[in-house]
């Protein structure tokens, strides 16, 4: 139990019933990490036989079986070393034991501290070494003595920061300072000095709180007798003189010079995020153009494989950062790119497509990397029709056998079998084809030369059946049945749920119940953003920039944008160009994260008249950005996972001419939502 779980608990004794929204605004964190917390107290409670607690229609509820004073006397009792460690959290623990103490300590005091025993610690002796190395510190060992830290004090004070920094380690305080900590070094004090200057300093809130956070320790280690050795300089930044002029006499300048270092790296990071926050929507967009182009080339579709579109998004991101790639993935990977020809030739061919969009020339490499995550999602679509019995009806060609023989095996590995029109399909097989017209439904017909449609056409077929296998073979619990059974049934006979909030409510009492451990973060569905009420049609707009103004007021009444939003989204589009239109008739504006981001939202408009995105060009049939838009979608989002499936399946559902023709059709927004639903749910079947 970390210390939000206890300030939760703490809070529904006292009411019982709080709205979900309460909670995360208070602390500061996610619905789903509120959600994982709650998952976790529910254990607690249950294993103690104290009751339960549980989510519903958006407010936290506590259901005791006993006295609160029972579960107050309980939670208060709860201590640092108390609390059953795995091997990594002991070892961090022994680390910072080592940290806190001037000279050796010995095993039986650590064995003592974590009341584990001797063979124990001395296991996580290894782990902590391990630990200690990554973070530029050194653990000495001595015979009837114990163990010491020997390292820079810069070091153990950004090591401790690291820790500090993090919400899942505060129940680790009490291992770092000691218990009235805050009264000895006059946090207060500290706190008010600095944020007096704010408006001074220009420092986000991220970076404030890191100052204030290195001062803590400064003053504290200096108190302990832990001082700073290596002289530190700083250049003369507002930053550095204010600290100076409010901390002289209480924070040694050298420290304040180390402290103005480690923020001055920090806001180098920042401005690295906001740079690929910035170009990451981009980057996406010419992702998908990439993997288009190498599906035709190699004639596999690649283009629904959302693992290959999310990783290979990450590593162009990566490429953007100049980070180091090496010894990231456990593979030969000479021997892959040696063996892989063919997969080299095209990633060489449309390699200008990303280089042009990250400014520079790739690395060997980034661009062996590239061949790795092509060849993945090649094996991957390989195994995933292994275990499948396939058979093809043609002529009886020996040539034409043998040319669809080769050509499939090579990109399928599903058992096959060849028939001709003389023979009688023997036996059971989960997919049939056929290059001849055949009255049979079941059947799936392809051409003799087997083109590029009719390797989408297979691959969709193969994927249909491999998810209905994996629903065939789904297997649950007879008393885990009759409790989701009971569960549904309740959420159904609430009268107030539409079908929209029902299937939500259904989905929260699930989640309710999941493994804390086995929960993360998931991608929210494009429908799940473009709910009916976010879908406006015969929108009025005189130009881009008014159709900008009226989708972005789905978002602003809503509270999920400021208005600065909208004004950032149409000065990017000044700047840039109409970027943002991504395919025919299609608009997606965007802009980097910033605090004008409230929520990860979207909003779509059909235009009653379509406008020119493109103030200098018009109706150039080679260039789609010329072209007039009659969808404008927009979309804020707050990080840079939680929306990148739906804007997967966009691309993906804008690709398709069927669909762009039946949302032309389509006469409300409950209509196009429903469009947008059952082609998402088709695709992710596919998958």
């Amino acid at each position: 139990m970390n210390q939000r779980s206890k300030e939760i608990l703490t809070m529904l004794l006292e009411k019982s019933k709080v709205p979900l929204t309460d909670i995360t605004e208070i602390h500061e964190v996610s619905e789903r990490t509120i959600r994982n917390d709650i998952a976790s107290l529910n254990d607690y409670l249950a294993n103690l036989d104290f009751g339960s607690m549980y989510i519903k229609r958006k407010h936290v509820i506590l259901d005791l079986q006993v006295s609160k004073l029972a579960v107050y006397e309980d939670i208060n009792k709860f201590d640092v070393y108390e609390y059953k460690f795995s091997s990594s959290e002991r070892s961090l623990i022994c680390l910072l034991i080592l940290i806190a103490h001037r000279g050796y300590v010995t095993l039986n005091q650590l064995s003592e501290k974590l009341l584990a025993s001797r063979s124990t610690i001395v296991n996580d002796v290894k782990i902590m070494r391990e630990l200690a190395k990554k973070h530029h510190l050194k653990i000495f060992s001595k015979a009837n003595k114990g163990y010491q830290l020997i390292a820079k004090e810069e070091d153990i004070r950004i090591f401790l920061y690291s820790i500090l920094s993090q919400e899942n380690f505060k129940v680790l305080n009490s291992l770092i300072f000691d218990e009235h900590y805050e009264e000895e070094i006059g946090f207060g004090e500290l706190r008010n000095r600095l944020f007096a200057k704010r408006h001074l300093l220009h420092l986000s809130e991220k970076l404030l709180e890191r100052v204030l956070q290195y001062l803590v320790i400064s003053t504290y280690r200096n108190q302990k007798g832990f001082p700073l050795h290596t002289v530190f300089r700083a250049e003369e930044s507002a930053l550095f003189k204010e600290l100076v002029k409010s901390f002289t006499g209480i924070i040694p300048q050298n420290d304040l010079a180390f402290i103005c270092q480690q923020v001055s790296e920090s806001n180098q990071a920042e401005l690295l995020d906001e740079l690929i926050n910035k170009e990451s929507i981009r980057i996406q967009v010419t992702v998908m153009k990439f993997i288009e182009k190498i599906s035709t080339e190699l004639h596999i579709d690649f283009k629904e494989d959302y693992i290959f579109y999310e990783n290979f998004s990450a590593h162009i991101l990566r490429m953007l950062r100049k980070e180091d790639f090496q010894g990231d993935i456990s593979l030969n990977m000479e021997d892959i790119v040696r063996s892989n020809q063919k997969i080299q030739k095209v990633v060489r061919q449309y390699l200008p497509i990303i280089e042009e969009n990250i400014g520079r020339k790739a690395t060997q490499t980034e661009f062996h990397y590239m061949i790795i995550h092509v060849y993945a999602a090649m094996e991957r679509k390989k195994r995933m029709g292994s275990n499948l019995r396939v058979a093809v009806l043609t002529e009886k060609k020996s040539t034409e056998v043998f040319f669809i023989e080769s050509k499939l095996v090579s990109n399928f590995s599903f058992n096959l079998d060849i028939y001709s029109t003389d023979d009688t399909i023997r036996g059971e097989y989960d997919l049939i084809l056929t290059t001849l017209p055949v009255q049979h439904e079941s059947y799936v017909q392809i051409s003799p030369f087997i083109t590029d449609e009719d390797y989408i056409v297979i691959a969709n077929a193969v994927n249909q059946i491999v998810a209905e296998k994996e629903y065939h073979d789904f297997r649950l619990d007879r008393d885990i049945a009759l409790k989701l059974y009971q569960m549904i049934s309740q959420e159904i006979d609430e009268e107030s749920h539409s079908r929209q909030t029902l299937k939500e409510a259904i989905k929260d009492r699930m989640f309710t119940y999941v493994d804390s451990k086995q929960v993360v973060e998931e991608d929210k569905l494009l429908y799940e953003f473009l709910t009916a009420d976010r879908i406006l049609l015969d929108v009025e707009a005189t130009d881009w920039r008014e159709s900008i103004q009226k989708v972005g007021h789905i978002l602003l009444e809503r509270q999920e944008i400021t208005a600065e939003y909208l004004d950032v989204v149409t000065g990017n589009i000044e700047e840039m160009g109409p970027y943002v239109v991504i395919s025919n008739g299609f608009a997606f504006p965007h802009a980097q994260l910033g605090n004008y981001n409230k929520q990860t939202a979207m909003g779509l408009i059909r235009l009653a008249e379509p406008v020119y995105f493109d103030d200098e060009e018009q109706d150039n049939p080679h260039n789609i950005e010329t072209l007039p838009v009659k969808y404008v979608c927009i979309l804020s989002t707050t990080d840079r996972k939680k929306h990148l499936k739906a804007i997967f399946n966009l691309f993906n559902l804008l690709k398709d001419t069927k669909f762009k023709i039946a949302l032309d059709a389509c006469q409300t927004g409950e209509d196009i939502h429903r469009l947008i639903e059952e082609q998402e749910k088709r695709m992710e079947l596919r998958r």
